[in-house]
């Protein structure tokens, strides 16, 4: 063990020299085994910083629906606040998953430049161009976390929204029961409906799951599809119509207080 020190040290010029050249190649090995992702945010911290944004999308859209201005004009300021915040903090420094991802940074300011178009057009109290800016942000949001391979809860609404829409083609257009083509296209609705409301429902966090608002709205959604198949089997068209109309309300609350 002494013969090797002393040669170690012959080698490379003596004690000090040798401790100093063993710190460096500790420091060295430090920052060589350092994972990138540390030197990004964390992934937690901007899905809940987009949630609180769009919580604030939603509610601005639910009152472009109705007609209020000026409700809408200051939910979309308050998202465009907190957008400005997570365009910061983030779009510099995308959370790991998000790392390779190249539109990264141009998806978040397409999302601050139509929300501050929406702001301007809503003050000016254009709401059919205010919703047209600002429109597509929901699937910005949505195709962003997807070629990512992220889906969330806000996912599956979406999902169950979209399941709603296309369902929802039978309200003005009543079911055919002398057609097959048509009754299965019913069916297949219904089914998928269906699949997307109860994975909303056995997805959800704790903290929703136990607010009574949407157990309320899950189970009187997957109580009128239920009934739905009902009303098929009895080929009644009345009865189809009657059902959406029930849901319909139902899809909107659940997009705005749990999207």
């Amino acid at each position: 063990m002494e013969q090797h020190t002393w040669l170690f040290i012959s080698i490379y010029g003596g004690p000090t020299t040798m401790f100093k050249i063993l710190c460096a190649m500790l420091i060295s090995a430090v920052i060589g085994f350092t994972p990138a992702a540390s030197k990004a945010a964390p992934v937690h911290d901007f899905h809940k910083a987009v949630a609180d944004a769009y919580a604030n999308y939603r509610e601005a859209t639910f009152y472009m629906h109705t007609g209020n201005a000026m409700v809408a004009s200051f939910g979309l300021q308050d998202m465009n606040d907190k957008w400005l915040t997570i365009l910061t903090r983030f779009a510099k420094s995308p959370p790991g998953i998000y790392a390779n991802d190249a539109s990264w940074e141009a998806s978040l300011k397409e999302i601050s430049a139509r929300l501050q178009d929406g702001i301007k057009a809503t003050d000016a109290g254009d709401l059919e161009l205010a919703t047209k800016h600002i429109k597509p942000i929901r699937k910005i949001l949505s195709d962003l976390r997807s070629r990512n391979g992220v889906f969330l809860f806000s996912d599956r609404v979406d999902r169950a929204n979209a399941a709603m829409q296309a369902i929802w083609t039978f309200r003005h257009n009543p079911p055919d029961f002398s057609n097959p083509d048509n009754i299965n296209d019913l069916r297949r609705k219904t089914a998928l409906m269906t699949y997307w409301y109860e994975r909303c429902r056995d997805t959800a966090s704790e903290e929703v799951k136990n607010d009574p608002q949407f157990r309320r709205l899950v189970d009187l959604t997957l109580h009128s599809l239920g009934l739905m198949w009902d009303a098929i089997e009895e080929k009644n068209s009345r009865r189809v119509i009657n059902i959406l109309r029930e849901m319909i309300s139902s899809d909107d609350l659940l997009y705005l207080h749990f999207g």
